[in-house]
């Protein structure tokens, strides 16, 4: 306690940004609560890089869900924050 104020009631913000692997094991983790996304709307074909390295999905519900706070947009694309649901 500093200043008479809990950390518990402390909110921070932190940017990451690092590649696939990192991305996975933030998600994994659940270390993240808020994600921040910039969608471009484009078809770019299967052999293009994901935003994450997942395992390949078994079934839909063992995909990660998340919910949007908010979406404006940015020139042609689209800022999404999302909370996982």
């Amino acid at each position: 306690m500093k200043g008479g104020v809990s950390n518990r009631n402390q909110f921070y913000d932190e940017w990451r940004n690092g590649n696939r692997a990192t991305q996975y094991f933030l998600l994994a983790t659940g270390y993240e609560d808020e994600r921040l996304l910039y969608l471009a709307p484009m078809v770019v074909g299967n052999a293009a890089r994901g935003m994450f390295y997942l395992p390949a999905l078994t079934a839909l519900d063992a995909a990660a869900r998340f919910g949007a706070r908010a979406c404006r947009r940015v020139g042609g694309d689209l800022r999404v924050v999302a909370r996982e649901a």
